[in-house]
Formats: structure tokens, C-alpha cells, sequence
């Protein structure tokens, strides 16, 4: 009887096996993937920059953290490549008093990727313990009876001065009630002649300070009148005009800003450019987008210098150059396309047709002078460059094994008569060509 039944029940187990065995042979079955789903993300302790991220995911997965200023560009990144259901990371780099935007793409051991959406946490609350630091601190000027301080910080800081002629007892205050990195102080009502200690304390917005000491003498005698000197350009000729630009340069005896008046006629200066937010005794400006061969009048005028004086110029001029004295026949420029052309005669540009002819007539790419689209939409194309038999008219050559430079002019070298005619013509050594003496030109007339 037990025989009967072992052999019944083998059967039985056969027979299950058989079936299950055709069910998972021609039935399809679908695995059911578990989806990610993530709990408890949160943005915590947020100090010196730095900010704990924290989260979790019902399976593990390691993950990819994006995040930014701006929730259409979330630029920067941060890998979490740890397999878990429990997370934490650290985003830094993180700016005091911003909305930050954030998403966690979640990644499992297969693959497969799930994200949250984009979202966000404020740094207004982010704690600061770190002390600013001065990237610079020293005396900017000093005269018969006052001083200026200049002073840079890692952050933004606003600052108390203390000061006196002895460093252990500085009784005097000066504030400077702003926040910014970078700082100017004037400072008056000094004794001529004696010695005075100043120590800055540069103070950010959670109170986090450090002191920087600095001394000077201060002058016995001088005069608080505010005076401009040494104006240039002062040539038609000088580097600092071109056809489109003009660098104005002017020194100033108290430091000072500055704003220039420009236009093209004495009696309306109706453009203006100012110099630089800080004061200064030396100063620059860049006039731009003039026209070419151009005459321009502008005058100078200097304010909240040190004891608040200011000063104007008398009115100046001057010519900005033509693009043919800019730009020399024979010379290669680029605009901001890719194409190189070589500067012809009669306003004209000729396009270097391929990489194969600029390198065969001996040219090198740091000869390439760019230009604007203006000033290249200026001269009108000719036939294009397809040939290294002859050099255009304008190049400058010179044998490997001869001193003489050459100036191509109608299919003739003609050779420069001193070094100080070369100079002269305003021509560069740095595009002078170097040929193979088997590279043979007619001789013509010298260059004077």
C-alpha cells in the first residue's frame, strides 16, 4: 500500500513539473520591474558654502546630483557612488543669499534611471564662520594732511580704521559703512610730519572679522590743489589711435575718477566715457567705435579726488587713422569668419583660397591680424589667392641666407634702404617672410 502511494505521489510531482514546464515554455512572462521612489529629501546644516543633502530610495541605487543658480541649467555636479536605500552627500560651493535649484538622478545596478523633479532650497539662513582675509591693504597716497587706504577682501566687508601715531593707543575711528571687496578710504585732518598707524578691521556680514596694520608719514608740506598732467596722445602717429579706437592716458596728482567728453565737433561733446569706478592717479580709457580718418575733440575732466576737488582739461583733438595706414597692402587678416585674406590695393581684400597656398608662399598663422566685420566689410573682394609662384604686392621677404628685407611690389623685391626705413614705413620684423634662395624675384628700386 505504501509502494502504491510513493509511486502515486512521483507521479503527481511528474506531472506538475511537466506542466509548469509547458506553461513557462509557450506562455510569455513579464517580470514586473520595481519603480524607484524616493522619501525624505532634505536640505540641511548649511555652513561656509557647504549644504547636506539627504534622501532615500526604496531599492538600491547610487546616484547623480544636478544643481545651479538657474533651473534651466543646473551646472554643476555631484556623484554619489554608493549602492544603498539610504543617502547623504555634501553639495558645495554654495553663495550666501541665493535660490539654488536641484534634482537626485537616481541610477540601480542594472541601469536603469529614475529623477525627481527639479527642486529647491534657499541659502539666506546659511551660517558663516569663516573670517574674510585681505587680498591687499596699503596706502594709496599720501599729503601734508590726509591719507588713503586701499584694501581688497576675499568677501564682501564693510570696516572700522582705527588710528593714531601710536600703535598701542589708536583713539581715532573711521568707518567705512558698505559692503564690498574692494575699498577706499580717505582719511583727513593730519599732522604734517608725523608718523600714523591705521588698522583696518574689515568686518563681513556675520560678524567675522580680521585686522590688517598699516603706517605712513604723512608729508610736511604740500598743496591740496587737484591738477592733470601728462595727456596723451600727444602724435598723430602714436600706437594709441587706430581707425576705429582711441586709448586716452592722463595722470592726476590726487588720486581722482574720470570722464571724458568726446565728439566730433569743439562745441558739442555729447558722448562721454567714464574711466573706472575707484580713484587713481593714473588713469586710461578706450574710445571705441569711431570713424575711420575721423577728427575728434574731447576734454578731461577729474572729480572726487582727495579733498573732493575737481579739475577739467581744455579741449583737445585728435584724427583717427585710415584703415590703409591700419591695415598695410600685403597685409592677412581675419574677420570673426574663418576665412584669411591679404589686403590689396585700392580698398580691396583677396581671400587665400585654401590652407595648402597660405602655407606655400611662406605665410605663418600668427601673422593672421584680426579684424572687425566693420572695418572688414570695408574692402571690397578681388580675385582670390590660388597661387605660390608669385607673393602679393605688400609681403615682406627675405633670403635664409642674405640680411636684406624686401618689399613685393608688381612682381619685384624691392629691398628697404636701412633698417630705419623699414621702421619708418611702419612695417613689423614679426611678418617678414623667409624664402629658399631657389625662390628667384627681379630686383627692383629701394625702399627709402
Amino acid at each position: 500500500m505504501n509502494n502504491s502511494k510513493e509511486k502515486f505521489n512521483r507521479l503527481k510531482k511528474i506531472l506538475i513539473i511537466t506542466i509548469l514546464s509547458v506553461i513557462f515554455t509557450y506562455l510569455p512572462i513579464n517580470f514586473v520591474k520595481a519603480d524607484v521612489n524616493f522619501s525624505n529629501i532634505e536640505v540641511y546644516e548649511m555652513i561656509n558654502g557647504n549644504a547636506r543633502l539627504k534622501w532615500g530610495t526604496n531599492v538600491n541605487t547610487r546616484a547623480e546630483i544636478y544643481y545651479g543658480l538657474d533651473q534651466n541649467n543646473l551646472d554643476r555636479f555631484m556623484g554619489y557612488s554608493l549602492y544603498d536605500r539610504w543617502h547623504e552627500t555634501v553639495l558645495t560651493g554654495l553663495e550666501k543669499d541665493k535660490t539654488y535649484y536641484y534634482k537626485i538622478k537616481a541610477i540601480e545596478v542594472s541601469g536603469e534611471t529614475t529623477e525627481t523633479f527639479i527642486m529647491n532650497f534657499s541659502t539666506d539662513d546659511m551660517e558663516d564662520t569663516i573670517r574674510p582675509d585681505f587680498e591687499e591693504a596699503r596706502i594709496l597716497q599720501t599729503t601734508h594732511s590726509a591719507v588713503a587706504l586701499r584694501w581688497i577682501t576675499d568677501e564682501i566687508t564693510k570696516a572700522t580704521i582705527y588710528y593714531g601715531t601710536n600703535p598701542d593707543s589708536l583713539t581715532k575711528k573711521s568707518y567705512y559703512r558698505k559692503y564690498y571687496n574692494f575699498h577706499t578710504q580717505l582719511i583727513y585732518k593730519l599732522k604734517s610730519g608725523e608718523k600714523y598707524y591705521f588698522k583696518i578691521k574689515a568686518i563681513d556680514k556675520d560678524g567675522n572679522f580680521r585686522e590688517r596694520l598699516v603706517s605712513t608719514t604723512i608729508h610736511a608740506t604740500g598743496s591740496s590743489s587737484l591738477n592733470i598732467s601728462d595727456i596723451e596722445p600727444i602724435s598723430p602717429n602714436d600706437d594709441l589711435i587706430t581707425a576705429r579706437t582711441a586709448t586716452i592716458k592722463w595722470e592726476t596728482n590726487l588720486i581722482a575718477k574720470g570722464v571724458i567728453y568726446y565728439g566730433t565737433s569743439a562745441k558739442r561733446l555729447s558722448k562721454r566715457i567714464y574711466v573706472s569706478p575707484y580713484k587713481k592717479e593714473n588713469h586710461e580709457a578706450k574710445i571705441e567705435n569711431l570713424i575711420p580718418n575721423k577728427t575728434y575733440y574731447y576734454k578731461i575732466k577729474a572729480y572726487k579726488s582727495l579733498y573732493n576737488k575737481s579739475k577739467t582739461s581744455n579741449i583737445m583733438s585728435f584724427t583717427t587713422k585710415d584703415l590703409d595706414s591700419q591695415y598695410k597692402i600685403g597685409s592677412l587678416v581675419k574677420g570673426s569668419g574663418s576665412k584669411v585674406y591679404v589686403i590689396k590695393e585700392d580698398g580691396k581684400r583677396a581671400w587665400v583660397k585654401n590652407e595648402e597656398v597660405f602655407l606655400g608662399l611662406g605665410y605663418r598663422w600668427q601673422m593672421i591680424k584680426n579684424i572687425s566685420n566693420q572695418d572688414l566689410d570695408e574692402y571690397v573682394d578681388t580675385k582670390e589667392i590660388t597661387s605660390t609662384k608669385t607673393h602679393p604686392n605688400g609681403t615682406l621677404i627675405k633670403y635664409a641666407d642674405k640680411p636684406t628685407i624686401y618689399l613685393m611690389e608688381g612682381g619685384k623685391k624691392r629691398p628697404f634702404f636701412t633698417e630705419k626705413a623699414f621702421t619708418r614705413k611702419g612695417y613689423n620684423f614679426d611678418d617678414v617672410i623667409i624664402l629658399s634662395s631657389k625662390k628667384k624675384y627681379k630686383t627692383g628700386k629701394e625702399v627709402f
